[in-house]
């Protein structure tokens, strides 16, 4: 939902008396009572006969309302589905109300259990960064297999139109039949000439039909229910919705619609980027003796992102009292005084300072790689809710991000690489592919050195160190929790592979160094971690992968696979062999090609150092580079067994065996 230039249009709203949504309940066909078996997905535990919500935008007494009413019947069908449907959450979002909520149990002789008033519990679940969200609970009484359960209510949403609102068609259960009413404000009695589009994302575009006055319908039926894919697209990429929105009548065609835009974006951050006084002293202070161009722009980036605090950035930790009293700076010099901003503050910062140093630098506005994969078709802004910072080096577009101080000098945020940005101008804006980090920049460096014990014990200390997308997501996902915290997820993270194992002496470092990479150091003893039998030893020397599930476990695939980013793992485990034992067999397993996707290369050896043996074993994985990263579904069967081909190396076993069996004449 978004905001439709309510200071505008407000003034044009007359006063409307609000009038209710009173929905009885529909009455229901005996036969749906007696059905025992489902009839879109035979496996399903659970589908919805009617999902219906009725929109209505509406000026309530000089407010400008957005109501959503909701009426859901859905029958269950497994004891599983009972247990999943019979208890519901809805959420509320903002200043807005849920009202007139109501829920019953059906049962198949036709009894109908309603739930009591004082069974429905509210309780806020975050306040944060100036967003409170209210969960109201309740379980449905009485529920069986055989049942229908429905319930209704009504949102209420202050201030908000349903201007770019997403409507769901798939959803988690199959669906009978759904329903959207829509009763859009009529801007022309107010000298406006919005009027309501609507666009049909992963499915058809049904009719709008006429429903009343000034109301809209549309129906879908038999409906599969959505069912998520590790490793794809968004759900946005994915899943059928539906959008609806207030725009001007006309359709221009893409290449005017992006043209515009782009002078639009270049008016907008020429205006909120002005240099003054305070930008030239402060640009020249930063570039001074820097001997380059690479130079001069990597000082102005380091300022911005050390020393100008993004107030919504974990790293800074403000707090939700100062969030709520804090409004965007006017001009760049005001972020430079407070020494705090927005992520845009940043960026304008960043752009000033840099066309305060002579270069040409432009705000670029681009869609996240995590919200939907860009189409020009679709002339609207709506996705392109990104920014990053470019630079004219040389006659090529550099970009920055400003607002993340994780992200490494040299790379965007994994979602804004390998998009189209749109890069401002005021007579020909135009589209650049962002660069992609190849797979060497985001890497996990780990060592190990441990001791074998005779029982199969494996012993010792070990260090992690994550670089690029991998260290910044880590950072960002701790830079909030406390010391004690951050030792708990990597046991956490360890015991996950590990059940047995015995972890002490936790060190986690860099979470909020900027300019150092994440590391983790620990002291670990795992009992049977190799397994003797007689007189061997088995052992799986490739530690950190040990234990780790394939990525893709099914058979079968519907979506797309997409990775976030490539990466490359490099590995180094050295390990004392118990006293007596020698290797019995040595082989490593075979390296893995995949062109230029990348490869696996795990090499075994064994090495002498003050008489004692030690097992040394050195893996490389690198998948992604060149930005493979995007796979059809018909690649997924050799994707599949290329990652299971790897598990299968990572679990390689190799044989100790003791050197008195060799000398004893029995084995």
């Amino acid at each position: 939902m978004c905001t439709l230039r309510h200071a505008i249009i407000a003034t044009f709203l007359l006063v409307f008396a609000a009038t209710g949504f009173a929905v009885e309940w529909e009455p229901i066909e005996s036969g749906m009572l007696q059905i025992s078996e489902p009839k879109i997905d035979k496996n399903a535990d659970a589908e919805i006969l009617l999902w219906r919500t009725r929109i209505e935008d509406r000026d309530d007494r000089g407010q400008l309302v957005l109501f959503r009413s909701h009426y859901v019947r859905v029958k269950v069908f497994t004891e599983r589905g009972r247990e999943s449907q019979s208890t519901v959450d809805l959420h509320q979002v903002g200043k807005g109300q849920i009202r007139d909520l109501k829920a019953r149990t059906i049962k198949r002789d036709g009894t109908i259990i309603p739930l009591e008033k004082d069974q429905v519990f509210e309780r806020e679940v975050l306040r944060a960064s100036g967003l409170r969200i209210r969960k109201h609970s309740f379980s449905l009484p009485s529920v069986e297999v055989g049942d229908i359960i429905e319930y209704q209510w009504t949102q209420y949403h202050d201030n908000e139109l349903a201007d770019y609102l997403e409507l769901e068609v798939e959803r988690d259960l199959p669906t009978w039949k759904l329903i959207y009413q829509v009763k859009p404000i009529d801007w022309g009695k107010y000298g406006l000439r919005y009027i309501m589009k609507n666009r049909a994302f992963q499915c058809d575009a049904k009719p709008w039909t006429r429903f009343g006055a000034g109301l809209y319908q549309t129906v879908y039926e038999n409906i599969p229910a959505f069912k998520e894919e590790v490793w794809a697209p968004s759900d946005a990429q994915l899943r059928a919705w539906l959008l609806i929105y207030y725009e001007e009548p006309e359709n221009p065609t893409p290449a005017k619609f992006w043209k515009d835009y782009g002078k639009k974006l270049y008016g907008e951050y020429k205006r909120d980027t002005k240099v003054d006084g305070k930008v030239k002293t402060l640009a020249q202070q930063l570039i001074a003796g820097k001997q380059d161009d690479s130079e001069r722009l990597g000082a102005i980036a380091t300022y911005c992102k050390t020393q100008i605090k993004n107030i919504y950035h974990p790293l800074f930790g403000i707090s939700t009292a100062d969030l709520t009293k804090f409004k965007a700076a006017t001009k760049p010099s005001q972020t430079i005084e407070r020494g705090l901003g927005t992520g845009g503050d940043i960026n304008q910062l960043f752009v000033a300072l840099a066309e305060a140093s002579g270069f040409d630098a432009r705000i670029a506005r681009m869609v996240g790689r995590d919200r939907y994969f860009f189409d020009p078709s679709f002339t609207s802004a709506y996705f392109m809710q990104r920014d990053s910072v470019a630079v004219n080096v040389g006659g090529t577009w550099k970009f920055f991000d400003l607002a993340n101080p994780f992200i490494e000098d040299g790379m965007l945020a994994w979602q804004e690489e390998c998009v189209q940005a749109l890069i401002g101008d005021p007579d020909e804006p135009k589209f650049v592919q962002t660069p992609i980090s190849p797979a060497s920049r985001t890497r996990k460096k780990r060592s190990g050195r441990f001791e074998l014990l005779e029982d199969g014990t494996l012993k010792g200390t070990f260090e992690v160190v994550l670089t690029g997308h991998e260290g910044a997501g880590r950072k960002y996902a701790l830079a909030r929790k406390t010391e004690a915290e951050w030792e708990e997820e990597i046991k956490d993270l360890i015991k996950a592979r590990f059940d047995l194992a015995e972890v002490s002496e936790v060190k986690v470092l860099n979470v909020k160094d900027v300019a150092k990479p994440f590391t983790y150091r620990c002291a670990i003893s795992i009992p049977g971690y190799a397994q003797r039998t007689g007189r061997r030893i088995f052992i799986a020397p490739s530690f950190f992968e040990r234990n780790s599930q394939p990525l893709f476990r099914t058979s079968e695939r519907r979506f797309p696979i997409a990775f976030n980013h490539g990466w490359s793992e490099v590995d180094s485990v050295r390990i004392l062999l118990p006293a007596g034992y020698d290797l019995d067999n040595a082989d490593a397993p075979n390296p893995i090609a995949m062109g230029k996707v990348g490869g696996q290369m795990t090499k075994i050896s064994v090495e002498m150092d003050g008489g004692r043996k030690f097992l040394v074993v050195e893996r490389t994985l690198t998948f992604g580079d060149g930005g493979a990263l995007l796979f059809p579904v018909e690649a997924y069967p050799s994707l599949k067994q290329v990652f299971e081909l790897i598990s299968k190396n990572d679990d390689h076993v190799i044989t100790l065996k003791s050197l008195e069996a060799s000398s004893g004449g029995v084995q």
